[in-house]
C-alpha cells in the first residue's frame, strides 16, 4: 500500500556493446530509461547518440505484410542467428506477393461469376428467343434495345409503336407491373427511337457481349461458366489461407527479431556518448534490481552503479502503485486524477475507504446495495470491467447504511430499528448536521496526510506552514468553531483571547510567512522575501481564498447528507404511486429506477468529493508514469 521505492541505475560500456547490452540487459528488464544528457547536464563531453533506427523501415514492412495476410501480431520464438544469416524480409514478401496473386486471382473470378449471375437474370426476361443473340450485336445495319416499359404505359401506346415502318418492339416476357421488351430500328434511326422511348419511360438493361447462342443456351453457358469460376476462386482462395497457416511462424519469428532489435534500438533517444563509451541511465523498482544487475556482470566490459533518487535533485522517479488486491480496483480513480510524486502517500487506500464510505452513507438501503453489488459482481465476472468491484464495494456499503437507515427497498416499517431520515424535522437536521461533521473529520484526517508527505519530502513549508499543514489544521478547526455554530450546526462558544491568539492569528502569520520560514528551517541562506511590501500584499490577499476553500470544502460534504435525504425522499414518492396497498409492479419499476438514476448521481458526487475536496489538500498529482521497456508484441504504437 505504497509507491514502489526506486533505485537509479548507472551503465557504462564499450560503445560498439551498446545493442548486445541494451537488449539482453535492459529490454523486458523493468528498466524506466532516462534521458542521459538530463541526468549528466554538467559532463561536456558527452553528445547525442544517433537515434536514426535502422530496423524503423523492416519493423514497418512486416507489420504491414502480417497485417495484410490477416497474421494477429504476436511473440514467436526466433533465431538471432538465423535471421542474420538469411533474408527474412525478402522471403516474407515473396510470400505476401504469391498469396496476393492468388487472393486477387480468387477475386477476380468471383467477380466474373457475380457479373455472369447478373447476366443470367437477364436473360431470365427474353423467353423463346431461337436465334443466336450475339448476331445482334454483328448487325451492320440495325440496332436493338432490350429493356422494359411500365404496363401502364405499354397497354396505352402499343398499337401507336406497331404502326411506325421504321420501330419493330417484340414483347420477351410480362409481368406484373413491367412489360420485357426488344426493339429493333435502323442505325439511322437510333436517336429518334431512344428519344421516343425514353419519353415512354423504357428503362434500358444491357446485354453483355459475351452473350452467345440463344437465350437458353447462352443462359446454360454461363451457369457453367460461373459454377467453374467459383470453385476455381475457392481452390485458389483455400490455397493462400493454407500458405499464411502454414508460414505464419515464420512471419510472426521475423516480425518478433525485428521488434525486439528496434525497440533495443530506440534505446539510443535516452542513451549519451563519448567517442568511445557509450552511458546509458534509468530507473528500476527496488525488488528487481539483483536480477538486473546480475545481467550486467555478465559483461566484463561494463560497469555500473545504483543509486538513491536523491543523486537526482531535479528529476523525479517515476511512480509505481503497490497496492493490497482489496484496494486496487480504486487505482484507475486515481490515474484519471493523475499519480501521486514520489514519495508522497499513496492514496489509492485513501480513495477506497472515503468513496465506499461516503457512498454507502448517501445510498443507504439494504436491498437496493446487494443489487447494486450483484451487478457489480456480475460485470467484474463476466465483462472483466474493474468498475464492478467498485460497485461491490459501494453496494455492500449502501446495504450497511440501509441497516442503519432501516431502509429494505424503501419498506422502513420492515426493518424495526433504523434513523429514518425523513421521519421529522429533527432527523433531518441531525443528517444534515452529521454530513458536516464527516465533512470536518475527512478534511481534518487528509491534510494530517499532507503533513506526513511534508515530513516524508523533507518539505517543512508543506509539513509546518501550508494551509494544509500544522499552521492549516489549527486555522481550519479553529475557523469550523466560530463558523459552524453561527449555521446551526454546532452549540459551542469558544471565543476567548486565548483562542483568537493561538487559534487564529499565530497560524495566520505562519501561513503567511510560510515561504521564508521553511526556507529558514531548511537552512538556506537567502530565505527572506526581495520584497516585503510585495511579498505580505501577494500573501494577505490569498488568505482570503484559504478562508473560503475551508468554509467552502466543508459545506461541499452537506451533499453527503443531501443525497442521503433525496433517496429517501425518492423512495416515498415511489410508494405514493404504488397505493394502498402498494402495486407490487410499481414498487419494482421505482426501485430499479431509483437505484439507476440515484447510484449514478451519488458515484458522480463522491467521485467528486475525492478529486476536489480530499486529493486537492494533500496529493500534488505530479507523479511520473513508470514506463520500463516493456515488449508486447500484440500491440504496436503507431
Amino acid at each position: 500500500m505504497a509507491v514502489q521505492k526506486m533505485k537509479l541505475v548507472s551503465i557504462t560500456g564499450p560503445l560498439d556493446d551498446f545493442e548486445k547490452v541494451a537488449g539482453s540487459c535492459i529490454v523486458n528488464h523493468e528498466f524506466h530509461p532516462e534521458y542521459a544528457l538530463d541526468v549528466m547536464q554538467q559532463a561536456k563531453i558527452l553528445r547525442r547518440m544517433d537515434d536514426t533506427n535502422p530496423y524503423a523501415g523492416k519493423l514497418e514492412s512486416i507489420v504491414s505484410i502480417a497485417r495484410q495476410l490477416g497474421i494477429k501480431l504476436s511473440f514467436q520464438e526466433f533465431s538471432e542467428t538465423e535471421m542474420k544469416s538469411s533474408d527474412s524480409l525478402k522471403t516474407c514478401e515473396d510470400l505476401f506477393e504469391r498469396v496476393q496473386n492468388l487472393r486477387k486471382e480468387s477475386e477476380r473470378l468471383l467477380n466474373v461469376a457475380a457479373e455472369n449471375e447478373q447476366i443470367i437474370k437477364q436473360l431470365d426476361h427474353i423467353r423463346d428467343m431461337n436465334f443466336d443473340l450475339h448476331d445482334l450485336f454483328e448487325a451492320e445495319f440495325v440496332k436493338f434495345r432490350f429493356g422494359r416499359l411500365p404496363k401502364q404505359v405499354y397497354d396505352s401506346f402499343s398499337d401507336e409503336i406497331n404502326r411506325s415502318n421504321d420501330i419493330f418492339l417484340f414483347v420477351t416476357s410480362l409481368e406484373k407491373d413491367f412489360v420485357y421488351c426488344m426493339i429493333l430500328t435502323t442505325r439511322a434511326n437510333e436517336n429518334k427511337a431512344d428519344a421516343l422511348f425514353a419519353a415512354y419511360g423504357f428503362e434500358r438493361i444491357f446485354i453483355a457481349g459475351k452473350v452467345r447462342g440463344s437465350s437458353d443456351e447462352a443462359k446454360q453457358s454461363l451457369l457453367d461458366e460461373t459454377a467453374k469460376a467459383r470453385a476455381d476462386a475457392k481452390s485458389l482462395s483455400e490455397e493462400a489461407d493454407r500458405l499464411v497457416a502454414e508460414k505464419s511462424k515464420s512471419i510472426l519469428a521475423y516480425y518478433s527479431y525485428v521488434r525486439f532489435n528496434y525497440e533495443t534500438a530506440e534505446l539510443r533517444k535516452f542513451a549519451a556518448r563519448t567517442d568511445t563509451s557509450f552511458y546509458l541511465f534509468g530507473w528500476v523498482p527496488v525488488g528487481a534490481v539483483p536480477d538486473l544487475t546480475a545481467n550486467l556482470e555478465r559483461w566484463p566490459n561494463v560497469t555500473y552503479s545504483v543509486d538513491e533518487p536523491s543523486r537526482l535533485a531535479g528529476i523525479k522517479p517515476p511512480v509505481v502503485l503497490r497496492n493490497a488486491a482489496i484496494f486496487r480496483p480504486f487505482e484507475p480513480f486515481i490515474e484519471m486524477y493523475g499519480k501521486p510524486s514520489y514519495g508522497e502517500i499513496d492514496p489509492t487506500p485513501v480513495m477506497a475507504v472515503f468513496y465506499t464510505l461516503l457512498f454507502g452513507i448517501m445510498f443507504g438501503d439494504v436491498g437496493q446495495g446487494l443489487i447494486l453489488a450483484g451487478v457489480g459482481f456480475l460485470m467484474w465476472k463476466l465483462k472483466k470491467m474493474w468498475l464492478g468491484r467498485v460497485l461491490i464495494y459501494t453496494g455492500f456499503a449502501g446495504s450497511c447504511f440501509g441497516l442503519v437507515y432501516g431502509s429494505l427497498f424503501g419498506f422502513e416499517h420492515l426493518l424495526p430499528f433504523g434513523f429514518k431520515v425523513l421521519e421529522s424535522a429533527a432527523n433531518t437536521d441531525k443528517m444534515l448536521s452529521t454530513a458536516v461533521y464527516v465533512g470536518v473529520g475527512v478534511i481534518f484526517a487528509v491534510m494530517c496526510l499532507n503533513i506526513i508527505n511534508g515530513f516524508k519530502q523533507k518539505d517543512y513549508e508543506k509539513a509546518l506552514f501550508s494551509q494544509n499543514g500544522i499552521a492549516g489544521i489549527i486555522l481550519y478547526i479553529s475557523i469550523m468553531l466560530l463558523v459552524l455554530p453561527m449555521l446551526g450546526f454546532l452549540d459551542v462558544n469558544v471565543m476567548s483571547n486565548g483562542f483568537i491568539v493561538f487559534g487564529i492569528i499565530i497560524p495566520l502569520i505562519a501561513i503567511v510567512f510560510r515561504d521564508p520560514l521553511g526556507k529558514l528551517i531548511s537552512g538556506e541562506k537567502n530565505w527572506l522575501p526581495s520584497s516585503i511590501v510585495d511579498f505580505l500584499m501577494e500573501n494577505i490577499f490569498e488568505l482570503i481564498e484559504v478562508f473560503l476553500s475551508y468554509i467552502a470544502n466543508t459545506i461541499s460534504f452537506l451533499r453527503v447528507g443531501i443525497y442521503a435525504l433525496s433517496h429517501a425522499g425518492m423512495m416515498m414518492v415511489v410508494f405514493l404511486l404504488a397505493g394502498d396497498p402498494p402495486n407490487p409492479v410499481v414498487v419494482i419499476l421505482g426501485n430499479i429506477f431509483v437505484m439507476g438514476v440515484e447510484g449514478l448521481l451519488v458515484g458522480i458526487q463522491v467521485l467528486r468529493l475525492n478529486f476536489y475536496e480530499i486529493f486537492g489538500r494533500f496529493l500534488s498529482a505530479e507523479g511520473k508514469a513508470y514506463r520500463p521497456v516493456m515488449i508486447d508484441y500484440k500491440t504496436l504504437h503507431e
